[in-house]
């Protein structure tokens, strides 16, 4: 895991990467389900600045995530989230609340 965050158990599937350059900045939730080839990177590209910037990736409690999600920002998700396959997200996600898409976009909150 080199340095992320993993708070109690959880399901992680085969393939998936996390960011190599900043790792300890990542931190996942108990209870998760976290499934093939998602991709959680913590480092990002500025392109105003032509700078590279570094920031938290914040994963609640009992978070799914859906097969090669890409994370690609600083963002929080929260608890009981849902996030739907091939979603490339790149804002907060608040609790109890399906998201998918590229970029991710709000479904609809959780019954």
């Amino acid at each position: 895991m080199g340095g992320v965050d993993l708070k109690g158990k959880s399901f992680l599937g085969s393939n998936i990467s996390f960011d190599t350059l900043r790792p300890d900045l990542i931190s996942i939730g108990k209870g998760c389900v976290i499934t093939s080839g998602v991709k959680i990177i913590s480092h990002f590209y500025e392109p105003d600045k032509h700078a590279m910037y570094y920031d938290r990736v914040e994963i609640g409690e009992r978070v799914f995530i859906g097969m090669n999600t890409l994370i690609v920002n600083s963002v929080k998700i929260g608890d009981d989230a849902v996030i739907g396959a091939g979603s490339v997200v790149i804002k907060d996600i608040p609790a109890n609340e399906i998201w998918a898409g590229n970029p991710a976009r709000f479904i609809r909150k959780r019954t």
